[in-house]
């Protein structure tokens, strides 16, 4: 995917990033750029993020962490989600299924337990081992999971057209 700032220099995204005066919803894009990049300075800029005290600017660092797809940025994202109070826990999970690959399975296991639930979860952009978790972690359980692509009944709860994401619906299983 070409952003309006691949032909930019790094060094000059760097530059414009750090300048505080420009706002932040101007300067994310530039970061995701840099993180397409493989940049591994944006880890650390990330990490100044999350510390600012900024609510912005920690779900900025949660995005771009997740939109670098390595290692690195998924265990920072796992590390986040262990040290995190519960009522944030599950914005950064949903980021950490976007990055979870095979060498984090047993780490994110633990996470996809705490999503285990009856409801409807918006998988798209999850990866395969996050979804096999998941799925996983629901059967333990006795959660039924249903995969809905592209259904027209889940238009009704949205105003906007579904756009055939996949989506799980998860339900408990009745006991007789």
């Amino acid at each position: 995917m070409d952003s309006y700032y691949n032909n930019f220099d790094s060094d000059d995204l760097w530059v414009r990033i750090n300048d505080k005066s420009t706002y932040l919803f101007i300067r994310t894009p530039m970061m995701f750029e840099l993180a397409r990049r493989n940049d591994i300075r944006i880890m650390d800029f990330c990490e100044e993020l999350l510390k600012s005290g900024d609510v912005e600017e920690w779900f900025v660092a949660l995005r771009v962490f997740s939109s670098m797809g390595n290692d690195s940025a998924c265990q920072r994202l796992i590390d986040l989600y262990i040290a995190s109070p519960p009522h944030r826990r599950g914005y950064i999970a949903i980021h950490t299924a976007m990055t979870t690959g095979p060498c984090f399975e047993k780490d994110f296991n633990r996470i996809a337990v705490s999503m285990a639930a009856a409801g409807t979860l918006d998988v798209s952009g999850w990866t395969d081992t996050a979804l096999s978790c998941l799925k996983s972690s629901c059967k333990r359980i006795g959660i039924e999971m249903i995969e809905l692509k592209g259904d027209e009944s889940m238009s009704t709860f949205s105003n906007e057209i579904y756009d055939e994401s996949p989506v799980l619906f998860a339900s408990q299983k009745q006991t007789t």
